[in-house]
């Protein structure tokens, strides 16, 4: 036998525990507690395990494993292959004797069946403990563990395994400790990820699985090779999300796997690489470097809420009385409902009303009952927390985007999205939010979000930032008083665009930063009282600089120098400045005496461009296309109200156009002249990449009226 954390293939342990294989002929099959004769689940992948310890007397085997990683199928699998009865956590009825009960009822009065088991001719599954102790208590769940002390201290014949426990780890902890206690000898295994090799095989298996729905019916089952071409694309994509663009899947995998040998994120990789014309398929990190998060995190959410509905639908319309409207019924557990259930349940945010709103009275109580057995399993969810970081920052992100009349369904929501993760900011960005316009890939929200979730976003890229180990990347952030917060890679150009509301009131930085360089129309605020954390390589430049901190740390020197660029950099509260005296750098006409010795003279006559306007410029000119008719056109209603919609930016930057004959109003079509746009300096394939001279000349004349 195994002993010290040693992986075991399932194929090897059906060889360890063949000194027991009979079917129990005699017990009935009309129960929904104990299942007799048991089958595969369809596509079964055999999983590895992770042996913690397994001694040769061990007479119970634990299985631990997080929900959704596929510990019922595995039940079933090892059932199906033992010949041994599968006993139902979900609805055993716990107490004292209830195992040995639970086979004598399903027996009548022959004992045989449970003689079976101690003589290790037969053995038990047993699945879902976890559930069985949340509905019994500790007391009747521990006298429930006396069954498998009475089965070892009565078991005779061949030594080895005959019961198989399955349970998250809370409750195998509980079941290891019992059993230890208790003088019982038994073996521990952990359900692992997938492999790389059984995550493409995973996610072949579903949709060769989903095709009997119908649903990917003209996708060829083995893949051919540009299905495992695209496949092997999107498991490329995702890493490089998670871990940076030097990912290697196949190096890394060991560091992924939590992430990309999770079940419910490769089912939820099927109908992304299921698709008619694989050759063709685009990369989703074009939404960015969350692009392809976003579609998993999506599609987990629409895949729970058709499996839910799948199951309960017909049973929940039945009872409802006939002159009741059932249109709520079809919005049961929505990808909504489900973010609002994770956030009270895993963020402790109360929710004021039942959701779905409007379910009829009749069904509520029973849809409560039975919801709550999927949402246990929900593939976020992992014992009192998410199972990923990933999922975390999703369901942050999307209640930090929530309109006003679904914010009053939730409570503390401001507290609950603070202190977020490295893919918040991202998420944020991306995530489709209501009333929101698919016109325009440069085109923001309909609604802004409070100014006070701007350190949080930028919280966000800064651990982004040490989570992919980007350290030569600098975040470019122009936070201008219309609200916008742009980011911006200096390697790849990638960039990210939140709107905010637009105010007077200041913006909050972290206390620390670094590797960052703010553009900020307005006052700055650096809100911490404690101590403040600055460098390598920072730059603000605002209208003024609050610093409220006790203590000052500088992490930087002259060569990747923190530098102040404002009319004033208040200090009032700071006691002491550390680190390189050459380090900090303040430009600026009035400031804290503490700050005196880091001052520094540059000569006047430079204009500050806000990142902003560039953007502007470019979502004006990027929604031009092609016509036979026009050459380069718009039409006008889209671009006053949908692209310019009133902001004075862009209205500003789209009169110069026309002024200088740039862009031409023709009724109800503008056209952009190239020539005269040429003339300017410039050219739309100057708008791809970081602005050039011409650009900001350009830019800088409409800032200044034209001058």
């Amino acid at each position: 036998m195994l002993v010290s954390m040693e992986q075991m293939e399932y194929a090897a342990l059906l060889d360890d525990l063949t000194h027991a294989k009979s079917y129990m002929h005699a017990l009935r099959a009309d129960r929904d507690d104990l299942v007799p004769v048991c089958s595969r689940a369809p596509g079964y992948v055999e999983p590895t395990l992770t042996i913690s310890s397994w001694p040769q007397d061990a007479s119970t085997l634990v299985i631990e494993a997080s929900a959704a990683t596929g510990k019922s199928a595995l039940a079933r699998a090892l059932a199906a292959d033992l010949k041994w009865p599968l006993v139902n956590g979900h609805t055993m009825q716990v107490g004292v004797y209830s195992i040995q009960g639970l086979i004598t009822s399903a027996a009548g009065f022959d004992n045989a069946p449970m003689k079976a088991v101690v003589d290790g001719v037969s053995g038990l599954i047993i699945d879902a403990l976890d559930e069985a102790q949340l509905r019994a208590g500790q007391d009747n769940f521990l006298s429930c563990l006396n069954d498998l002390k009475e089965i070892y201290r009565q078991s005779s014949g061949p030594q080895g395994v005959r019961v198989i426990a399955l349970a998250r780890r809370d409750c195998a902890e509980v079941i290891c400790n019992f059993l230890e206690g208790e003088g019982v000898p038994f073996g521990r295994a952990t359900l692992d990820f997938f492999s790389l090799d059984k995550a493409r095989e995973f996610v072949e298996k579903v949709v060769e699985h989903d095709k009997k729905g119908r649903r990917y019916a003209k996708v060829p089952t083995p893949f051919t090779s540009p299905y495992k071409e695209l496949l092997d694309h999107r498991l490329a994509e995702a890493a490089q999300s998670l871990i940076g663009e030097q990912a290697d899947v196949s190096v890394d995998w060991a560091q992924l796997k939590g992430m990309l040998g999770y079940p419910p994120v490769l089912s939820a990789l099927a109908p992304l690489v299921a698709v008619p014309n694989p050759s063709t398929a685009g990369r989703l990190t074009a939404n960015g470097r969350a692009g392809v998060l976003l579609a998993i995190c999506s599609s987990i959410l629409d895949r729970e809420a058709r499996k839910v509905r799948d199951s309960l639908l017909a049973q929940l319309k039945a009872k409802v009385p006939a002159q009741l409207d059932l249109g709520s019924l079809e919005q049961i557990y929505s990808p909504q409902e489900q973010i609002f259930r994770l956030a009270e349940r895993s963020l402790n945010t109360p929710m004021y009303e039942a959701l779905p709103a409007g379910l009829p009275g009749a069904v509520r109580e029973e849809y409560e009952r039975k919801v709550q057995e999927f949402f246990d399993d929900h593939p976020f969810y992992q014992e009192g927390g998410f199972a990923s970081l990933v999922f975390e920052d999703y369901i942050k992100a999307s209640l930090a985007i929530l309109d006003p009349d679904d914010l009053m369904l939730l409570g503390e929501v401001q507290q609950k999205t603070a202190r977020p993760g490295p893919f918040f900011g991202r998420f944020l960005s991306i995530i489709p939010r209501s009333g929101e316009s698919n016109e325009s890939e440069e085109d923001g929200s309909d609604e802004d979000l409070p100014r006070s979730i701007i350190m949080n976003v930028m919280d966000s890229l800064l651990l982004e930032r040490d989570w992919l180990s980007a350290y030569d990347d600098l975040l470019f952030a122009d936070i201008g008083s219309n609200g916008s917060f742009l980011e911006v890679d200096s390697k790849t150009g990638d960039h990210l665009r939140v709107q905010f509301g637009s105010g007077d009131q200041p913006v909050a930085l972290p206390s620390e930063l670094r590797d960052c360089m703010l553009s900020i129309d307005g006052q700055a605020v650096i809100p911490a009282t404690g101590h403040m954390r600055f460098g390598p390589r920072v730059m603000i430049a605002a209208d003024s600089i609050d610093m409220r901190g006790a203590t000052l740390e500088v992490r930087a020197n002259a060569r990747t120098a923190v530098i102040l660029l404002s009319n004033q950099v208040a200090a009032d509260t700071l006691k002491r400045v550390s680190g390189d005296p050459d380090g900090l750098k303040i430009i600026s006409a009035a400031y804290s005496p503490i700050l005196h010795r880091h001052v520094v003279r540059i000569e006047p006559g430079l204009t500050h461009i806000p990142f902003d306007s560039f953007m502007d410029l470019r979502a004006i000119l990027r929604n031009f296309r092609s016509s036979v008719a026009s050459g380069q056109a718009c039409h006008a209603d889209k671009m006053d109200l949908l692209i310019v919609r009133g902001r004075t930016g862009r209205q500003a930057i789209l009169s110069a156009l026309i002024e200088r004959g740039a862009v031409v109003r023709d009724g109800q079509i503008y056209r952009l002249e190239l020539s005269r746009l040429g003339s300017l300096g410039f050219g739309l394939n100057d708008l791809q990449h970081e602005p050039s001279q011409a650009v900001l000349a350009f830019l800088a004349s409409v800032q200044q009226g034209g001058k």
